[in-house]
């Protein structure tokens, strides 16, 4: 009984050895640029017979195109013919061959060398008829070339997808010049190199030699993107398009922005060194949090014989390209700095009637316009503007007495409704709003108030 037992369980391991040493299927996803030529055959496989040993042209005998294969599965935009192979039993690893072969000549079928695949796992290949080549992965694109503090050697970048992918490039501060090609796949094609960033390009050759100026630019980070375009066949120099664009921007007085559109940046700074007063002006091509400490943001409300009266802007943002005014708590560095915006190629107007408000992204000579300059509007020619300011225009500019800026605050006023049905407005002694009593001296329905 003993026996029995024992002689059950040594067959029941054997079992167990038998299956565990059985390989799993094999599956291979194949994208051809010619599917309905292109061929697919394979060794050592658990079938009656691999396709190579019966291919024979003068009796029709062929391996199988690409779309008789077991079925397909589309993978970001492109067609992936599937086969399953099963390995045999004996340890081996099948071996597949993907070829573009002349039916009239099987002997000159060009055949891409043999690749073993593993048992139990998928695989992806890209198979370039053009090239009689095909690779695992779709890109290797290397970046070359003069890179100065960027680097002093080429850069291979791959990715074993067939979407859109993007690289990440430090901009030194000058001149830089580099070449895009793609050395192992040349046959996917560069198509046209688009700059989407003022001023990057200075010159370029054939859409492959370029030259950035980063120095003029304001950007310290650029981003390259390499886009799939499925729809076009492989002759066509548009498979592959790249194109390049600034994505962190940094400006200040020195850098002048000229841009024919307007593109989107992951960060984007403006600096501006003390002037010594509390005044001025700011017209930045990007979305302006309304919340910066130490400084508020004005608009013009009305215009006397002798002041200018502006009121707070309202609201969370100061939308791009918007001429404004600005009074600093203290005279001292603006620092502005946003997130994630979109920078915009011209800036707007502002004002009131007659009076308008503009700006500028570059230096300007002006006549006629209304300036601020040591707290105080004043009117004059030949006026030099820089980047990143605003004036005022007026139908009749005159040379007379300067202007005092003035506050006015808003005529809209809110009020707080009491229990017994009154309400209360409380204003500091500047005539300010308030919207909750404090310690000290404050107007309260037209009274003066003091809270100890």
């Amino acid at each position: 009984m003993a026996m029995k037992t024992f002689t059950s369980l040594f067959a029941l391991l054997s079992c167990l050895s038998v299956y565990n040493a059985q390989a799993e299927d094999v599956t291979v996803y194949v994208y051809g640029s010619y599917p309905d030529s292109q061929r697919f055959y394979w060794y050592d496989a658990d079938e009656t017979n691999d396709p190579k040993p019966n291919w024979n042209a003068s009796q029709g005998i062929y391996p199988p195109k690409f779309t008789e294969l077991d079925g397909n599965i589309e993978k970001d935009g492109d067609i992936f013919y599937k086969k399953v192979l099963t390995p045999k039993n004996d340890g081996t690893n099948i071996k597949i061959i993907i070829s573009d072969p002349r039916l009239d000549d099987p002997s000159q079928a060009k055949e891409t060398p043999a690749i073993e695949l593993n048992s139990g796992s998928e695989y992806y290949f890209y198979y370039f008829g053009d090239d009689k080549s095909y690779t695992t992965s779709p890109v290797s694109l290397t970046i070359a070339g003069s890179f100065n503090d960027w680097s002093t050697t080429s850069t291979s970048f791959t990715r074993n997808s067939m979407i859109n992918w993007t690289y990440d490039l430090d901009a030194p501060n000058g001149e830089v010049s580099f070449k895009l090609n793609l050395p192992n796949n040349t046959y996917l094609g560069i198509g046209t190199v688009s700059l989407n960033a003022p001023q990057g390009w200075i010159n370029g050759n054939n859409n492959d030699n370029f030259v950035l100026n980063t120095s003029t630019t304001g950007f310290t980070k650029y981003k390259l993107t390499a886009t799939w375009n499925p729809s076009s066949n492989f002759s066509d120099n548009t498979r592959w398009s790249l194109k390049i664009e600034g994505v962190e921007l940094n400006l200040n007085d020195n850098i002048e922005l000229s841009s024919s559109n307007s593109y989107i940046v992951s960060s984007a700074s403006y600096t501006r060194p003390s002037t010594g007063y509390h005044w001025g002006t700011l017209c930045l091509p990007f979305n302006i949090t309304n919340s910066y400490n130490g400084v508020t943001f004005y608009q013009l409300n009305s215009v006397t014989e002798t002041s200018m009266k502006f009121t707070p802007i309202e609201g969370t943002n100061i939308a791009a390209g918007t001429p404004v005014a600005f009074k600093l708590d203290e005279p001292g560095e603006l620092n502005i700095a946003e997130s994630n915006v979109t920078v915009v190629a011209d800036p707007t107007t502002a004002g009131i009637s007659n009076w308008t408000m503009k700006g500028t992204f570059q230096r300007k000579t002006l006549d006629g316009i209304y300036y601020v300059y040591n707290d105080k509007y004043y009117c004059g020619n030949n006026i030099t503007v820089k980047p990143y300011r605003g004036w005022f225009e007026t139908p009749a500019p005159t040379n007379g007495a300067p202007f005092r800026i003035e506050i006015e605050e808003e005529q809209s006023l809110q009020f707080v409704e009491q229990e017994d049905g009154t309400v209360v407005a409380t204003f500091d002694l500047q005539g300010r709003k308030l919207n909750n009593t404090q310690k000290g001296l404050f107007i309260e329905n037209g009274k003066i108030i003091m809270i100890k």
